[in-house]
């Protein structure tokens, strides 16, 4: 044993639980004796040991001083034996440690002045001690940085001279940035500092790499004990916040500084008040306070003030400073204004205060950033107005209908009375096939309006039976209205050949070709069903030339033909963008009639059907007019939404194949939305405007208008946030509040903060809130700096908690909203019955849950979660956006750094598609799981974020309130239908939901990040865009793909190391996946459709990769600093990225408990290997400069795959 083993569980630190390569310290075997009475090279040598104890320990206990240090006085015994002493009083020495002293003295004596020793006596203890002051500290700082990069010596007894401990100079390699690698990046180099984030990333600790904060300080000390004791704090948890730290960390007279390192004074003064006071001179951070009070301020500083200032999760004086300077434009803009109202709020004789749509959202916050406690004031939201409106409407349909087949009847013979939906044929009648998008009910009161048209006309001689075709999908309708029943009647049948003719037009259009087989989908599946057959007993073909749009084919055992049925839709060519011709055309079903008599075909007409109508106008009128009435808008988006109310006569009918259904509504839903979207960015392509691909939200809702004629009106809203506030003063005047100017405040800075508090008050933070002053620095104009100044003062030293969630609701209590969709199709937030009800276990039936679920869960739960809730952003609505942090709590100083070096980080994402519904109730069942069993957290840190786009699911609830079955792609993009992703990394990112992702690596750098989306749960049909998915989709995603599949990013420059970990991940992913009986079986169930219908007839539009059965398909990265995925902006420190993709859109009850299992199937199998790992951590020093070290934690990323 000797002095290389201090650092280590043999030496001074204790960890209760320590595993080969992945010890974490939790607290020292013993504290470290001290005198009482010390010298300030002594309190400087307590502040390095402190550092350094920091740096490894992931969790110490409070308070830090008394955890570390004992002081110990003449015949006091401390009640744990110390693991070591430190001190050049030989008389102290010799008191504590009796006779064992003695060789120590005699070696002291031999050495030079100045000189530091290390010194372990023969039981074992440790004694940090020099022939003087000073040269207890130079064998500090030896220790502390591990021979000053060089390493320990080994041995019991190092002398270490006082020439070794020489810092830095200005010019040394450390401060030119020496490290093998790159510069350290420094915040002042291109900024003055500013107290908000002085001692963040962004000021001493800053992140040059990316991944790991570097603690650079030089702490000077005046001789009074309370300052040594404010130093241990303040460098113990700036040391816990980092995983690396440059040595020395103290300074005192006659130190050379370094130009990197923050300078931080810490002294006591009567003269700060009761509270004490931070400020700024110059360069310099200065600590002080009453010596009573300074140790808690330095520990209030070191807990604080390290966190991100620019989280809105706390509301206090750093967090509103860094709103108000936000490069963010939503942020800045917010923080503002709310400053000017304050401003105002404070001058009196404010009655009402009235946001504009969307800035207004939520009031509640604005009440607390303007009233704060003190309320009285009426707020409102004022609702935006439409920039535009287009109305449409139009006879219909069957009005034309009606006209053409009135006058095909016309001599034909009097209609037969009676109902007109038989199938049946008269060997002498007429036989009137009529296609149409309306149900069933509505075109038999139309037949009877017709029959009595013709009864009216005199016409009763011939007999006419009316045929009902759902125009919609007229293959699938014929073959379950005509085929069906007749083969269910056949004797004999084994085997179904369902034929289509091959879809090959004469010019380019975007169908595929089976377009017309597609429209059968899944009569397989059901004709199988009927007739006990296997699905492989149920052939599907393409048949080429002249043969009939359907045909099917009964056969016996023997292949023999025992009977056939054949039939025509009615379809036509239109071009899919008219200002785009060259983009191809699409194959429009068409309404219309066949008129037959026996096989011959008297009269055939097309009539474009109610959607198309609507279709054909929404074309020609609205997109051209909205484009051209918002091209020369300059916000992002072009503008807020279009909403598009929709109302026609047609229904949903379900089929008895998983949660497939006829719907021609949803069909138009989806073509509004997809299709608008290519519009606008094709018309931004022409005219040279990329702000088009993110044109506004398209929010079409498609209402069912029973017996109604078809109509819509669309709205277009600007994208605007107002000129302001509209006050309304108790006089009854209103006036305009307008945010503050930004360029005023562009080089704002605080560079002072004072509290005082009374002797009642010392506990309670709204009596430090109230005292607290600031001082602003880079603000020209003084009537900003004190309104700025007086908005930061009124949130407090804090931190407060600016998001907590509200009571938990009463047990039972289901509160229901307003599902009631306003007019011009505006959002109504949808309230869930309470958490615990709608995320049940495995085995349970869970509803789909939105944001008001997710903070009745966070109420119900988040005191007693293992880690932290926090809320680390607010969506553009103003919903809080919940991260739930697991990880093992096992001290009260700690810090995510920590957790992240020492254990391996699983990040999963739900719900950033929120139309994607089942990621949030896998989410929360895992964070319950975890609740259940925190023993998991020993290995492996979770980091969750159940609901990403809180606005798209209160979208969704709204849209789902009308059709609960529906897929709601209208739902996936985020208030603005912005696919907010592609912000993730941006510091001007417009969208709290867009930061969230960035902000979760900044804290956490997860090792595996799984972001859970989802795919149609249905068949996916847009009948004027090709028939299948989107045309701008490179595969098609016209039917359900599986049951879960998963998406892998690979590094095309990947190191062997990186693929072993990637390879042996994605196995035990997709094991896990194959082992899962129910998952299993309904990815098989799932693939052969995919494969029978998709595959076979378009190979590279359904693509097959296969990884142990499950479809397992890879997207091929290189490394980019631009990025939007952390595993291409930061390479091998990322294991794995992965998308998760379950059937869930949109899905509830049974198949909602599915995908919500398949989901939780992944993530315990990502969970049990990261779990599994081994995990390698080590310390390593590199000497920057003669006296300087480096000393970092690193734990070996990738995660690794064997063992060493």
């Amino acid at each position: 044993m000797s002095w290389q083993t201090f650092w280590t569980p043999q030496g001074v630190f204790s960890c209760p639980s320590p595993r080969p390569g992945a010890w974490a310290p939790t607290g020292l075997n013993g504290p470290i004796a001290v005198p009482p009475a010390r010298p300030v090279e002594e309190s400087a040598a307590m502040v390095e040991l402190a550092a350094r104890i920091g740096l490894q320990a992931l969790a110490l206990n409070e308070p830090l001083f008394d955890a570390l240090f004992w002081e110990a006085a003449t015949g006091a015994e401390p009640p744990v034996p110390p693991c070591a002493y430190l001190s050049a009083d030989a008389d102290w020495l010799s008191a504590r440690l009796g006779d064992a002293v003695r060789p120590l003295l005699k070696q002291l004596d031999a050495l030079s002045p100045d000189t530091g020793l290390l010194y372990r006596l023969p039981d074992g203890r440790f004694v940090i001690t020099g022939t003087t002051p000073a040269g207890v500290l130079v064998a500090t700082r030896y220790l502390a940085s591990d021979g000053f990069g060089r390493g320990i010596t080994p041995g019991d007894v190092i002398p270490v001279p006082f020439k070794m401990a020489r810092t830095c100079s200005d010019d040394s390699a450390l401060a030119s940035g020496a490290r093998g690698t790159a510069p350290m990046a420094t915040a002042h180099e291109t900024s003055p500092r500013s107290l908000h984030n002085v001692l963040t990333t962004e000021g001493a600790l800053a992140v040059p790499d990316g991944l790991h904060p570097v603690l650079d300080v030089a702490i000077t000390l005046s001789p009074d004990p309370a300052v040594a004791r404010a130093g241990v704090e303040l460098a113990a948890r700036l040391a816990i916040a980092a995983a690396e730290v440059v040595f020395p960390v103290t300074h005192l007279g006659g130190d050379p500084r370094r130009s990197s390192a923050l300078s931080i004074w810490i002294a006591s003064s009567e003269s700060t008040g009761s509270g004490g006071a931070v400020r700024l001179e110059g360069d310099e951070l200065v600590i002080e306070a009453p010596s009573a009070g300074l140790p808690a301020l330095a520990a209030r500083i070191g807990r604080d003030w390290v966190e991100d200032p620019a989280s809105p999760a706390m509301d206090d004086w750093r967090s509103r400073f860094a709103a108000i300077t936000s490069t963010h434009p939503d942020v800045s803009l917010r923080a503002r204004l709310a400053a000017a109202l304050h401003a105002r709020v404070r001058q009196g004789g404010v009655a009402s205060i009235q946001l504009p749509e969307p800035l207004g959202r939520p009031l509640a916050w604005w009440r607390r950033q303007v009233e704060g406690d003190a309320g009285g004031i009426d707020w409102r939201e004022k609702p935006l107005s439409p920039l535009r409106t287009f109305t449409w409407s139009d006879p219909g349909e069957l009005a034309e209908l009606r006209r053409l087949v009135l006058d095909a009847l016309h001599g034909a013979g009097s209609a037969r009375q009676g109902e007109g939906a038989s199938a049946g044929e008269p060997a002498d009648g007429l036989i009137l096939e009529v296609f149409t998008t309306v149900p069933e009910a509505s075109f038999a009161a139309w037949w009877q309006g017709v029959q009595a048209e013709l009864r009216s006309r005199g016409q009763d001689g011939g007999a006419v039976r009316a045929i009902y075709r759902n125009a919609h999908k007229a293959g699938l309708h014929w073959a379950l209205t005509d085929v069906l029943p007749a083969l269910s009647a056949l004797p004999g049948v084994r085997r179904v050949r369902l034929c289509a003719r091959r879809f090959d037009p004469d010019i380019p259009h975007l169908d595929m070709a089976h377009r017309f087989l597609q429209e059968l989908y899944p009569f397989d599946a059901i004709v199988a069903n009927a007739l006990n057959l296997s699905r492989q007993d149920v052939a599907l073909e393409l048949a080429d030339g002249d043969a009939p749009m359907w045909r099917v084919v009964a056969e016996d055992e023997a292949g023999r033909m025992l009977a056939s049925w054949s039939w025509d839709g009615l379809w036509e060519s239109r071009v899919y963008m008219p200002e785009h011709p060259e983009l191809g055309s699409v194959c429009v079903p068409m309404c219309g009639f066949r008129l037959r008599q026996g096989d011959r075909v008297v009269r055939e007409a097309r009539v474009a059907s109610d959607p198309l109508r609507f279709w054909d106008w929404f074309q020609r009128e609205v997109l051209p007019a909205t484009a051209e009435w918002t091209k020369d808008a300059r916000t992002v988006p072009k503008f807020l939404r279009m909403t598009c109310d929709v109302w026609m006569d047609a229904k949903d009918e379900p089929l008895p194949v998983g949660e497939e259904v006829i719907s021609a509504l949803e069909a138009l839903h989806e073509d509004i939305y997809f299709y608008a979207l290519h519009w606008f960015h094709a018309y931004g392509k022409r005219t040279g405007d990329p702000a088009w691909d993110a044109p506004g939200a398209i929010l079409p809702f498609v209402h069912r208008a029973p017996g109604a004629p078809p109509s819509a009106t669309v709205r277009v809203y600007p994208m605007t946030m107002g000129e302001g506030a509209w006050v309304t003063r108790t006089d009854g005047g209103t006036e305009l509040v307008k945010p503050l100017d930004a360029t005023a405040l562009a080089g704002a800075r605080v560079v002072a903060v004072a509290s005082e508090m009374s002797e009642t008050s010392a506990g309670d933070t709204a009596g430090e809130r109230r005292r607290m002053r600031c001082t602003l620095a880079g603000v020209a104009d003084p009537a900003v700096a004190a309104a700025v100044a007086a908005w930061v003062e009124a949130a407090g030293l804090g931190p407060a908690d600016a998001e907590a969630p509200g009571p938990v609701p009463e047990e039972g209590a289901a509160a229901q909203a307003d599902r009631t969709a306003p007019a011009d199709g505006g959002w109504v937030a949808d309230r869930e019955a309470l958490a615990h009800h709608t995320v049940p276990a495995d085995g349970g039936t869970p509803t789909v849950l939105g944001p008001e679920a997710v903070d009745a869960w966070v109420a119900r739960h988040r005191g007693g979660f293992p880690g932290a809730v926090r809320a680390y952003d607010r969506s553009f609505q103003g919903r809080p956006i919940w991260v739930l942090e697991a990880f093992e709590r096992c001290g009260l100083v700690t810090s995510p750094v920590k957790h992240r070096l020492y254990k391996p980080t699983l990040f999963i994402n739900a719900r950033h598609h929120a139309n994607e519904v089942s990621s949030t109730n896998a989410v929360l069942q895992l964070a319950e799981a975890l609740r259940a069993d925190p023993a998991w957290l020993a290995r492996v840190n979770v980091v969750m974020v159940p609901l990403e786009n809180a606005d798209g699911a209160a979208l969704h609830q709204q849209m789902a309130s009308e059709h609960p079955r529906w897929k709601h792609h209208a739902a996936r993009y985020n208030a603005c239908g912005v696919e907010f992703a592609y912000d993730h990394f941006r510091p001007d990112a417009p969208f709290g939901e867009s930061r969230v992702y960035a902000r979760v690596w900044r804290r956490w750098c997860p090792d595996i990040l799984v972001d859970d989306h989802g795919v149609p749960s249905h068949e996916w049909i847009q009948p004027f865009s090709g028939y299948g998915s989107p045309p701008r989709f490179p595969v098609s995603y016209w039917l359900p793909i599986a049951k879960m599949y998963t998406i892998w990013y690979e590094g095309v420059e990947a190191s062997p190391a990186w693929r072993a970990a990637y390879g042996a991940l994605r196995e035990a992913v997709t094991a896990a996946l194959a082992s899962d009986p129910a998952v299993s079986a309904a990815n098989a169930a799932y693939l052969e459709t995919f494969r029978r219908w998709g595959h076979a007839f378009e190979p590279d539009r359904f693509p097959v990769q296969l990884t142990n059965g499950s479809l397992t398909y890879v997207r091929h990265t290189r490394p980019s600093t631009r990025s939007h995925l952390a595993v291409e902006r930061f390479g091998e420190a990322v294991t794995a990225e992965i998308i998760t993709e379950v059937d869930d859109e949109t899905v509830h009850g049974e198949a909602l408990a599915l995908c919500q299992h398949a989901h939780h199937v992944v993530h315990r199998a990502l969970l049990d290997w990261l779990a599994s790992r081994p995990v390698w951590v080590t310390v390593v020093a590199e000497a920057a400069d003669e006296g300087c070290a480096r000393v970092r934690i690193v734990r070996q990323r990738p995660v690794e795959v064997g063992t060493r």
